[in-house]
């Protein structure tokens, strides 16, 4: 496998510009109406947004180093990340 492709880039790209812009409206509806639900709801999508762009963005350096001792850790990171999302 050679480089991640254009458009891969591009939508990783975008996934972090609106993870970036619901983070942004997050903060803007917690200072004008002091929090509530509607912020809570954006700040979890925020958040796993920005998990998603930062596990793809590590596997392209991982990918990259071709290294076992990356690899090892890349998946034990994204495994315990996983496990607490959900506990």
């Amino acid at each position: 496998m050679g480089k991640p492709s254009s458009s891969f880039k591009k939508i990783v790209d975008m996934l972090a510009f609106f993870a970036i812009a619901v983070i942004a409206v997050v903060l803007l509806i917690q200072l004008i109406i002091g929090g509530g639900q509607v912020a809570y709801v954006f700040g979890e999508i925020a958040k796993y947004l920005a998990y998603f762009v930062c596990a793809v963005y590590a596997f392209n350096f991982v990918y990259t180093q071709r290294s076992v001792v990356y690899t090892v850790i890349y998946v034990a990171a994204l495994v315990v990340i996983v496990v607490l999302i959900f506990v």
